[in-house]
This record gives C-alpha cells, sequence and structure tokens, in this order.
C-alpha cells in the first residue's frame, strides 16, 4: 500500500521558502523544477510534493526570485561583451580562418558555462509573482 501511495502524487503541499506544509501560490514547473524531478525519481528519492510559496514567504521569494533575474541577466551580459572582446581581437589577429572558428566556439563555449553560473543562484518562479520590471510602480 505504501509504494502505490509513493508512486502516485501527493497532496502534500510544501513551501519552497520555509519547507512547511502549507497552502499558498503554486510554483512554476521549469525545465529546471522537472529536471530535478526526473532525477529524484530515478534515484527513487522523489516525494511527491507540490511545491508552493506560502503568503508568509512571498516576500523573501520575490527577492530570491529578482535576485537569481538580474544575475542571470549580469552573467549573460558579461559573456556577451567577453565573446564581442574577444571575438574582435581573434579577426584582429589576423590568423588562418580554422584556428578563428576554433577561438569562436571556445569562446561561445565560455559564455554558455558562464551563464549556467547563474543557476547556483536559482528560484522558481510562482503563480501571481511579476518580473522586476512589471512589480515596479509608476511614480506618479
Amino acid at each position: 500500500m505504501k509504494k502505490q501511495k509513493r508512486k502516485g502524487k501527493s497532496s502534500k503541499t510544501v513551501c519552497v521558502v520555509c519547507q512547511n506544509e502549507r497552502e499558498g501560490a503554486p510554483v512554476t514547473d521549469d525545465f529546471v523544477i522537472k529536471g530535478l524531478r526526473r532525477i529524484k525519481q530515478f534515484f527513487k528519492a522523489s516525494t511527491g510534493n507540490k511545491l508552493v510559496v506560502c503568503p508568509a514567504c512571498r516576500d523573501i521569494a520575490v527577492k530570491k526570485r529578482q535576485g537569481f533575474e538580474k544575475t542571470l541577466l549580469t552573467y549573460f551580459g558579461l559573456g556577451g561583451i567577453i565573446l564581442l572582446v574577444l571575438i574582435v581581437f581573434t579577426l584582429m589577429s589576423g590568423g588562418p580562418m580554422d584556428q578563428m572558428i576554433v577561438s569562436i566556439f571556445t569562446l561561445l563555449i565560455l559564455v554558455v558555462l558562464l551563464s549556467a553560473l547563474a543557476f547556483l543562484n536559482y528560484f522558481p518562479s510562482y503563480e501571481g509573482y511579476e518580473s522586476s520590471k512589471s512589480s515596479k510602480k509608476p511614480k506618479k
């Protein structure tokens, strides 16, 4: 009986911030959450909980999500600037074309790795969350 209960989805809702069983706004199942769930199911460590953000933790969740978005944007921007600068230097060096292509692919891998570092600060979005651009109130 317990095995059937584990395989099925649990009706237990857990807040991603305080880790307590509470009701709240459901967390969006994006590729990171789905990937983590697949890994946990593979290792048979999945609990099947529904992830939510409880009303008491909403302010903390907004700050964490906005911090993640800012970090992701910063790393993508920094990676793009590095990519452009190094491509210009590669083209100015005047070496053989195959060496330039290898350099450009190496730089692209560097940008992808740099952007992946932002996911160390990952926090999921949830229903009712507005991005940092749309949550700012217009000045009167």
